[in-house]
């Protein structure tokens, strides 16, 4: 009985086959990068899998769910932001109001809403507002209430149109009528003599409170006296909370 001979090529291709398959073995385990590779293409692949097997009424309906959450985390975000930003403005007036205020009041409402440079409060006639009260924002008079009803209540800013106010300026503190012109300006005029810079403060004989700073102060060689232009210290889009003081 004759043996067969083995055939020289098919030992040397399962060879090959072997030496292929313990390259790609030790490359394997070696490589971190191909297994981790290796691994997300299996988990990509479940995953497809899974989705697939979902109907698409319930895949609509998860993701409308999905994206009612995201908005609910979004609306309490930007809820948070706001209440967070009207706490601070409401802890930095009272930290700055000053020690003769009886009250704080939030601002419901600025100008270009209200016209005419006024301002209306969330505070009334049952809060202890009363007529001719002085409006400040900061330890800064702004105004004065003119108007009062039970919950509310409007102040008119000192930059108002046509708004006149005696106020006391420059280094020889004189006595002047400062005149609204509107959008939180205000104007007047001084005899040549009084010195006067930009940046001085405009400050209320009343209170002893400032309500503006100059501006500007034009001079021209034809005019005895100087024109002094004024700016309320702060944008009135800016207001969030302001204190009261009644006056003496």
């Amino acid at each position: 009985m004759k043996m067969r001979r083995a055939n020289p090529k098919l030992g040397r291709r399962a060879l090959h086959i072997g030496a292929g398959l313990i390259v790609l073995s030790a490359v394997y385990l070696v490589s971190a990068e191909l297994r981790d590779g290796v691994t997300l293409l299996h988990a990509r692949s479940a995953d497809a899998l899974e989705y697939a097997l979902v109907p698409r009424a319930v895949l609509i309906d998860r993701l409308s769910a999905r994206e009612a959450e995201l908005q609910r985390v979004r609306y309490h975000s930007v809820l948070y932001e706001t209440q967070a930003g009207a706490l601070a403005a409401l802890e930095k007036e009272t930290l700055l109001r000053p020690g003769t205020t009886y009250g704080s009041a939030r601002v419901v409402s600025v100008p270009p809403r209200t016209h005419y440079d006024t301002v209306l409060i969330a505070a009334g006639s049952e809060q202890g507002v009363r007529l001719g009260d002085i409006v400040t924002v900061e330890g800064i008079a702004v105004g004065e209430i003119t108007d009062v009803s039970d919950q509310s209540a409007l102040a008119q800013l000192y930059s108002s149109p046509g708004a006149e106010h005696d106020a006391v300026i420059g280094d020889e503190r004189a006595i002047v009528v400062t005149y609204g012109v509107g959008g939180g300006a205000l104007e007047t005029s001084v005899p040549g003599g009084v010195s006067l810079a930009r940046g001085d403060a405009v400050v209320d004989p009343r209170t002893g409170l400032v309500f503006a700073y100059i501006s500007e102060v034009v001079e021209r060689d034809i005019d005895t006296s100087v024109l002094v232009r004024m700016t309320l210290p702060f944008a009135l889009s800016d207001l969030r909370y302001v204190s009261l003081i009644h006056p003496l």
